[in-house]
């Protein structure tokens, strides 16, 4: 059976399983979030589960590849989008185990799944996003998307690539398994929602 939004009272706090797209193994983040969060801040939490800038534009997508798609960013960057500073994370997932998607980056297009695992009534709201699991690091920012993203990463290994040390150089100390648990909450916790 399918839990419906609390009804007055109580808040409702979603769990999410956001994943990367493109990725294998694939790179996901488990994350608690009030389910009246606003897109916009959850924009701002995915960044922060990402480790990334935020420097392009996104778009969070109800009924990807459907005629019925409803797109959800900032009005003055999206044609015929609803503004995501007045859209709440329940608009965009109603109920369990119903997907939404979230596009970062048009130019690399990482495209995310994220999916209501769980709604939870409490009593209190909780003011920050926490991640609860996860693995991986998430790719570097403008490397091209998945594709560019696995050619750096093949180059870095390979000392006969011609791009080698241009690659070593620019990923640096990039460990494609690493995920810290505890330095990410550290940084939601600056998130207030």
């Amino acid at each position: 059976m399918k839990k419906k939004i609390p009804s007055a009272g109580l808040h409702a706090v979603f769990t999410v399983k956001v994943t990367l797209l493109s990725t294998k193994p694939p790179v996901w983040r488990r994350l608690r979030v009030p389910g009246d969060t606003l897109l916009a801040d959850l924009h701002s939490v995915l960044q922060t589960a990402f480790d990334w800038d935020g420097d392009h534009m996104h778009a969070f997508i109800k009924g990807w590849r459907t005629r019925e798609s409803t797109y959800y960013g900032a009005p003055f960057h999206l044609d015929e989008c609803q503004d995501e500073v007045e859209t709440r994370l329940a608009d965009l997932l109603p109920k369990t185990r119903v997907k939404g998607h979230y596009e970062y980056d048009f130019g690399d297009s990482w495209m995310h799944e994220i999916v209501l695992e769980k709604i939870a009534q409490e009593s209190a709201r909780p003011a920050i996003a926490v991640c609860l699991a996860g693995k991986r690091a998430a790719p570097k920012e403008d490397c091209g998307g998945a594709y560019g993203f696995y050619e750096a990463l093949a180059a870095a290994k390979n000392p006969k690539h011609p791009e080698h040390e241009d690659y070593n150089e620019w990923l640096g100390n990039f460990d494609p398994e690493a995920f810290d648990l505890a330095a990410l909450n550290r940084a939601l916790a600056l998130i207030k929602l």
